[in-house]
């Protein structure tokens, strides 16, 4: 939801194009294709920076996009990649008590074992339940994170752009 002047309206969130273009972040850090009409916004935040890749329309209007592509990498102290996923996704599930695992799967990223966790955050009040596929890796010190989310009305529109964009991701 989102408004336009005194008027409320709904953003509506465009099906991610066909055509892609090569993203790098600044840096330099790791690369990925996105939807030529999705664009990354990029945030300062403590512990680093953090990527969300969201339909262009969307932001031209000024809400809040309902679909995105969210990265974000850190360091954190060696430890294998099971008892990562199991720290990060209990931080997750401890802050927000309307986030459930649905299930979990082994997978890779650019070549690196990976795990995905399929996370469902209830409906609240008028919304839509959100699905959440978190994919975690590592390399070297740093773990990353890509999470592809998306109201269930969305998530079929858009699972191809999100598989796409998890695929084309490498670390440099």
């Amino acid at each position: 939801i989102g408004s336009f002047g005194h008027w409320p309206a709904r953003i509506a969130e465009a099906t991610p194009s066909e055509r892609t273009v090569a993203y790098l972040d600044p840096e330099g850090v790791f690369e990925l294709k996105r939807p030529i009409n999705w664009i990354p916004r990029v945030t300062r935040q403590k512990g680093g920076l953090q990527y969300h890749f969201v339909p262009k329309r969307s932001i031209q209007l000024g809400g809040e996009a309902r679909a995105l592509l969210f990265v974000q990498y850190f360091a954190l102290p060696p430890a294998t990649l099971g008892e990562t996923v199991r720290d990060l996704s209990d931080r997750m599930l401890a802050a927000d008590p309307a986030l459930e695992v649905v299930s979990q799967s082994e997978t890779t990223v650019d070549g690196l074992p990976a795990l995905q966790v399929e996370y469902r955050r209830r409906a609240e009040g008028d919304g839509e339940a959100v699905q959440e596929r978190v994919t975690y890796f590592r390399k070297g010190p740093r773990v990353f994170l890509l999470m592809a989310a998306a109201p269930v009305s969305l998530r079929e529109t858009h699972e191809e752009a999100f598989e796409k964009m998890t695929a084309s991701f490498r670390v440099r």
